[in-house]
């Protein structure tokens, strides 16, 4: 809510902060969500795709569900070798996540 709120008030959206601006839905433009979700607590990382969820320990322990077919995530299939190629995707958008955060934003502010 707050990313939206300051984009419609033609503020800068820190790059602290968590979230994506809604304000080109209102406006009737062109809106790209996001594929995944992140999260994070201490201690661990997980991302949320709409088939999966790859988790990552600090200790560099990982686990991966395949909620389309175990929607109550019972089963860790990240030692599966049918997976393999899921799991280095995962690896991957949660790098790309987390190095996106990151980045510089764009100077947009009016004064």
């Amino acid at each position: 809510m707050l990313p939206t709120l300051l984009e419609l008030a033609g503020l800068q959206i820190p790059p602290v902060l968590q979230g994506q601006s809604l304000a080109p839905l209102l406006n009737h433009q062109p809106y790209t969500a996001k594929s995944s979700a992140l999260m994070e607590h201490h201690g661990w990382k997980t991302l949320r795709t709409k088939q999966y969820r790859y988790l990552v320990h600090n200790d560099g322990g990982e686990e991966l569900w395949d909620i389309e077919n175990d929607p109550q995530e019972y089963h860790d299939v990240s030692a599966n070798l049918k997976y393999k190629d899921v799991l280095a995707e995962h690896r991957h958008l949660l790098l790309e996540r987390l190095l996106s955060a990151e980045r510089p934003l764009e100077r947009t502010w009016l004064y």
